[in-house]
């Protein structure tokens, strides 16, 4: 009986060093996937970003403010926050899913008229 259990003890004991071993090893793979994957799609710039009168006059009237904030200030993009900061990089690209469909063109055209044609642009 006694040899069952020491036996018993030493197929359990192999059996969780052999799945911890294997756990370490799919953490790791997740980590090397995760790094080589960005989980944001790139920010483009159209050229057409301000063809909408509206869209454009607020940008003209948001850049002619003598003050700055945040209605006349660009969002960064997650590509240019300085570093390897994936955290700040994730919740930069969270800042652009969450924009309304007027504050995205905002910013688009903003970003058009700021940077001119020095963007990635399509």
């Amino acid at each position: 009986m006694r040899r069952h259990l020491v036996l018993g003890f030493l197929i359990l004991g192999a059996l969780a060093i052999t799945g911890c071993a294997t756990g370490v090893e799919q953490a790791n793979d997740r980590e090397k996937d995760s790094s080589s994957d960005v989980s944001w799609d790139p920010i483009i710039v159209p050229k057409s970003a301000c063809d909408d009168t509206a869209v454009a006059a607020e940008v003209e009237a948001a850049l002619a403010s003598p003050t700055e904030g945040p209605h006349n200030g660009m969002l960064g993009t997650p590509d240019e926050v300085p570093g390897d900061d994936r955290a700040q990089q994730e919740q930069q690209a969270k800042a652009w899913r969450e924009l309304t469909p007027e504050r995205r063109a905002f910013q688009l055209c903003l970003r058009l008229s700021q940077n001119g044609p020095s963007l990635d642009q399509r």
